[in-house]
């Protein structure tokens, strides 16, 4: 199932596109990642940047990883040294979910 993004609000910004989405995730987590591409926005064809605002869930930390197009989620791992662990593979985060803006033609 991968994402599931909604609730686009999108406005145009000389000659680029602003969205603001609600990403939900699914209960079947990828190592490094799950791929996000510019396609996966209406109208979009091309993302400059991409910033994630907020997590619903505050041990978890999602960052988008521009060079490989997806988005990663980190756990915090026991101990409560600040140390972050990548959510591991096939794991269930479909209670999470982010909002990001995003800027692109």
């Amino acid at each position: 199932m991968a994402l599931t993004i909604s609730n686009e609000d999108r406005r145009i910004s000389g000659d680029r596109v602003v969205i603001d989405a609600k990403i939900a995730f699914d209960d079947n987590y990828p190592t490094g990642g799950e791929a996000l591409a510019a396609s996966d926005f209406q109208g979009l064809i091309q993302i400059d940047s991409l910033i994630v605002h907020s997590a619903n869930l505050a041990m978890y930390r999602v960052i988008w990883d521009d060079t490989n197009s997806k988005l990663k989620v980190f756990l915090e791992a026991s101990g409560g040294d600040g140390a972050e662990d990548e959510v591991g593979n096939t794991d269930d985060i479909n209670t999470l979910r982010c909002l990001v803006h995003v800027i692109g033609k």
